[in-house]
């Protein structure tokens, strides 16, 4: 199964780069991370999904300007 997940920061834009930024240099997610105005959005597997979320929770361990993130999964439809 694949998805989108759509990741979102309360903070500065320029935490969304670096976010973004951090997550292309995953080998399993590099293709699928994009921009858009005010999110990310990363193409998953079932493979991948880990990766993800591990990956998040390593760069919000080094950030300390971050509020929140808000992440939200669509489907893709089969």
């Amino acid at each position: 199964m694949s998805g989108t997940v759509v990741i979102s920061l309360t903070g500065s834009g320029h935490e969304l780069l670096h976010l973004a930024g951090w997550l292309r240099g995953e080998d399993d997610l590099r293709p699928g991370v994009t921009m858009a105005d005010d999110s990310i959005e990363v193409v998953v597997n079932s493979g991948s999904i880990a990766t993800l979320c591990t990956s998040v929770f390593d760069w919000l361990g080094h950030r300390r300007e971050i509020d929140s993130v808000s992440l939200s999964m669509r489907a893709e439809k089969a």
